[in-house]
């Protein structure tokens, strides 16, 4: 096989056939399989890809016999992909019909270890293009996930399998369990860019951007973080700089969400951190202002931005 594409599916009934017609368009047709890993559904999304997928020898359908968790689902395939490549596709989320076909004539063109491309933020009736930079080696791309200009995110990037061998998504920790994408790109060597929008991430939330944190998966961002870091400092070449900026980005969400709990855990959180606030400067000025207030305890100005933008540009514009 030359890519398994992995899909991760739980209780996505209204999302998951759209997700699997998607492979089903797929332009690349040969060395090419499709493992679905059900981790028990119980709302009829299981039923739903089985009856898309009858007959086709290119789809493989695992289920958990019960819920162990999005990485576990991730594992789960991997324990079984046969490709030279390996990409992922959340079961609510779809590709661009030549999606996997130009990741992997990129990947052969290059002879690159990773490949990844732009994507959209996809909202009910709107979607808002994400552009990402371009690296040509493992260790570039790795510094830019650390400062924040390139996303660490699972399902657009085409990985060689075998950069996968010793590593796995941390089981019981969902929350940032992308940051083993970090891990990935310090193992590769050559990568490359595909300047195409390939991936559809869906986003239907209509608070848009903000997030509420459970006391749960407030212990989970901060385990796997402190494991991403860990990893760094003992495999790769990364300055004590760098590992800062990568922990100041970490808990940049808290500052929007408009939430008064937030903003004070944003200033809780890896307080070494903050000396990168204005050196960061792969960071947007927007940014490292709203950082630099709150770092001042100037919580009313990250208050009014929430209300300005998170709630009317982003919650009108984009749902």
């Amino acid at each position: 096989m030359k890519v398994s594409v992995i899909v991760p599916v739980y209780n996505v009934k209204n999302f998951v056939g759209n997700c699997i017609r998607s492979l089903l368009s797929q332009t690349m047709r040969e060395g090419v399989e499709y493992i679905i890993v059900d981790d028990a559904s119980v709302d009829g999304s299981f039923e739903i890809v089985t009856d898309l997928v009858k007959g086709n020898p290119d789809f493989r359908v695992v289920r958990h016999e019960r819920n162990l968790g999005l990485p576990s689902a991730r594992n789960t395939g991997l324990s079984v992909a046969t490709g030279e490549y390996v990409i992922h596709c959340d079961g609510d989320d779809f590709m661009e019909p030549v999606m996997v076909e130009k990741l992997y004539e990129c990947a052969v063109r290059d002879n690159a270890d990773m490949v990844w491309c732009d994507w959209y933020l996809s909202f009910t009736d709107s979607e808002r293009y994400m552009t990402q930079p371009e690296y040509h080696t493992g260790h570039e791309a790795v510094i830019g996930m650390l400062r924040g200009s390139m996303k660490y995110n699972v399902w657009n990037k085409l990985c060689r399998r075998s950069l996968y061998d010793g590593l796995s998504f941390p089981v019981g920790r969902s929350m940032g369990e992308d940051m083993t994408m970090i891990k990935i790109a310090a193992k590769a060597g050559v990568t490359a860019h595909v300047p195409e929008a390939l991936y559809h991430y869906r986003r239907t939330n209509t608070e848009a951007l903000t997030q509420n944190y459970s006391p749960r998966k407030l212990k989970e961002i901060k385990e796997n973080t402190l494991d991403t870091v860990e990893f760094l400092r003992a495999c790769s070449d990364v300055s004590d700089v760098d590992v800062r900026r990568f922990l100041l980005n970490v808990k940049l969400p808290f500052l929007f969400t408009g939430k008064s709990e937030d903003l004070r855990r944003w200033r809780e959180w890896f307080k070494e951190a903050d000396s990168e606030i204005l050196g960061n400067r792969d960071q947007s000025i927007r940014v490292r202002l709203l950082q630099w207030c709150a770092s001042k305890g100037l919580h009313r100005v990250n208050i009014i931005y929430y209300n300005l933008v998170q709630r009317v540009v982003y919650g009108k514009l984009y749902k």
